[in-house]
C-alpha cells in the first residue's frame, strides 16, 4: 500500500480481508477486537494531527461474551472465535469506520476512551499534553490492526502477519502528517525497535529498550525517519499500561508524572 485517500481504507480492509489483510495468518476475521483510531480533538478533522501515538495492537483484556463476561481472562487466545466453535463472543467492531474521541479518562477517572489502558498510562500522557497546550491535536493508532493472539509471541505466523500489517503504518503516518511520533513498546519487549524500523529509522538501535529510550546520561533519545513524507521527531517509550512501571524502575525518573512532563515538553517543542 503506497498511500491512503482516507483512514477508512484501512478499516474497510480489516472488515473484508482485502489489501494487506488478505490471507493474513493472524487476522481477527470474526471482528471481535476492532482497531482503535482516536483523536484528542475531533474538530481537528481526520487529516492531520500534531502528535501521533503508536501502540502495539488493539485489545487488552476486553474479550467478552454476549453477557459481558470475560472469555479466558479477556485475552484473544485463538485466531478466530468461529474456528473454536464459540458462538458467544460479543462482536463489537462497527460495520463502518469511526473515529473515537480520546478523552483523558472516563467518568470514573480510570480509563481513557480507548478502554484498555489505566490512568497511569496513555490517559496521563493525554492529560499532560492538554495541560501544557490546550489546543494540541493527538492521534492514536496501532502498529498492527488486529489484537495479538495471547501466547503466540514466537509463532512464525505472528511475524508473517505483522509484516503484512505494517504496510499500513507508513501511509497512515503520512496521511496524518505529525510533527512528533511517540512509539510505544509491547510484547516481546523489543517491539519498539520493530516499530521504529518500520517507520523508517535506519540507524542501528541498541538491543535494550532502556537504551533505545534514553542515552547513557539518561536523556530522552529521539529518532528521525528516512522515508520521504515522514518528517516527525520520534520518541520511543515503554508499553502502555503495565509497561509504564519500567519508567521509574529503570530510568532516572522518580515518578511517572516527572517522565510525562519531560516527554511532553520535548514533544511539544518539536511540534511548534
Amino acid at each position: 500500500m503506497e498511500s491512503l485517500e482516507s483512514l477508512g481504507e484501512i478499516y474497510s480492509n480489516w472488515r473484508t480481508g482485502a489489501g494487506p489483510c488478505q490471507n493474513c495468518p493472524r487476522r481477527d476475521a470474526d471482528h471481535v477486537l476492532a482497531p482503535h483510531y482516536a483523536y484528542s480533538y475531533p474538530e481537528a478533522g481526520i487529516t492531520d494531527a500534531d502528535v501521533v501515538l503508536v501502540g502495539q495492537a488493539p485489545g487488552g483484556t476486553d474479550v467478552d461474551d454476549k453477557d459481558h463476561e470475560q472469555i479466558d481472562d479477556g485475552k484473544r487466545t485463538w485466531k478466530n472465535y468461529a474456528e473454536a466453535a464459540d458462538t458467544g463472543a460479543a462482536k463489537w467492531g462497527p460495520d463502518e469506520f469511526t473515529i473515537d474521541y480520546m478523552a483523558s479518562t472516563d467518568a470514573d477517572g480510570e480509563y481513557d476512551a480507548v478502554g484498555n489502558y489505566g490512568k497511569d498510562s496513555i490517559s496521563s500522557i493525554v492529560e499532560t499534553f492538554e495541560e501544557k497546550k490546550s489546543d494540541i491535536s493527538l492521534y492514536l493508532t496501532q502498529h498492527t490492526k488486529c489484537a495479538d493472539i495471547h501466547g503466540d509471541d514466537f509463532d512464525p505466523a505472528r511475524d508473517r502477519g505483522i509484516n503484512m500489517c505494517r504496510r499500513y503504518l507508513v501511509p497512515e503516518v503520512k496521511f496524518i502528517d505529525p510533527d512528533t511520533i511517540i512509539a510505544f513498546s509491547g510484547q516481546p519487549c523489543n517491539h519498539v525497535q520493530r516499530t521504529l524500523a518500520d517507520i523508517g529509522v535506519s540507524e542501528p538501535l541498541p538491543d535494550s529498550i532502556k537504551n533505545t529510550i534514553t542515552d547513557d546520561e539518561g536523556h530522552l533519545r529521539t529518532y528521525s525517519s528516512d522515508i520521504d513524507g515522514i518528517n516527525a521527531t520520534i520518541f520511543p517509550t515503554y508499553q502502555m499500561g503495565q509497561g509504564m512501571g519500567n519508567i521509574t524502575q529503570h530510568l532516572k525518573y522518580e515518578t511517572l508524572n516527572e517522565y510525562f512532563n519531560e516527554l511532553v515538553a520535548q514533544a511539544l517543542a518539536e511540534a511548534q
